[in-house]
């Protein structure tokens, strides 16, 4: 049995996303931003004090969590900026994405409330 399908099986929930579109450039400056929303169906837990290690040097966080799914989330960089997502009315930001497509189509991602 596949990764994707046990996480499939332990969902705690549907999460909204919201991302950022990749910004647009007039004449060397940033353009408007827009932003969409999406769901997505997902286990969540709490990131333990070891796991914080994934956490980039000098932001201050209160809450860190685990969020497993099969959706691909942006972590920032390049240009775009991390997704954020609802979990239970509080917003999180993508700090940390791993890949795990190779056993199953999902992916676990450390989301932190800042």
């Amino acid at each position: 049995m596949s990764v994707a399908i046990v996480i499939d099986r332990h969902v705690t929930g549907t999460y909204t996303v919201t991302r950022a579109d990749t910004p647009t450039f007039t004449g060397g400056m940033v353009g408007s931003r827009s932003e969409s929303n999406f769901t997505i169906d997902a286990h969540v837990q709490p990131a333990s004090g070891q796991d914080v290690r994934y956490l980039l040097e000098g932001k201050t966080v209160t809450r860190a969590l685990w969020v497993w799914t099969r959706t691909a989330l942006r972590t920032g960089g390049g240009g775009e900026e991390p997704d954020r997502i609802t979990i239970d009315g509080d917003v999180y930001e993508v700090s940390h994405l791993e890949n795990w497509s190779s056993d199953g189509p999902f992916y676990k991602a450390m989301v932190l409330k800042l």
